[in-house]
């Protein structure tokens, strides 16, 4: 992020009025991460998952969040969290290399618990990917999405 838009971003949230955050829910979902992923900034856009056949984007737009952690689940249903640091224009992105399709993967967002304005940022919820590139879909239905939790990254070629 240049030092620029981090201003724009701080003043951006100076201005919002203060909320309560789910710090005692936060503490109760942090895990250590067992090892380190390669994770590079990424690009704003598209919002959702992206994979160009090399790795894969992931992009998540909340005006509200302080934070936001991209959680990837092994086939075990072990939970590992990357950290998403770069925002731009509100979408919080950040690209990894070694993810590929079928990869399953969620989010975690902290930020303000005020349900009278609309907010409810909760990091013990594991949300799935509101741009839904990547739920199967039934080759029956195609309109209606199968079940799928969390979302399996899918090739889009």
């Amino acid at each position: 992020m240049t030092y620029a838009a981090g201003r724009a971003f701080q003043r951006h949230r100076d201005r919002r009025p203060q909320a309560k955050s789910a710090e005692t829910t936060e503490e109760r979902t942090q895990q250590p991460m067992v090892e380190a992923i390669e994770t590079w900034p990424g690009r704003p856009y598209p919002l959702g998952a992206a994979y160009d056949g090399g790795g894969t984007n992931f992009s998540l737009f909340s005006d509200v969040a302080e934070g936001v952690e991209l959680c990837l689940f092994g086939e075990d249903g072990s939970e590992q969290r990357v950290v998403l640091e770069e925002v731009d224009a509100s979408c919080w992105h950040a690209y990894l290399p070694s993810v590929m399709p079928g990869q399953r993967y969620g989010y975690r967002v902290r930020g303000p618990w005020a349900p009278e304005a609309g907010q409810r940022c909760n990091p013990a919820k594991l949300l799935i990917d509101p741009s839904p590139s990547g739920i199967p879909r039934s080759p029956a239905r195609s309109a209606a999405p199968t079940p799928a939790w969390p979302i399996r990254l899918r090739s889009s070629t």
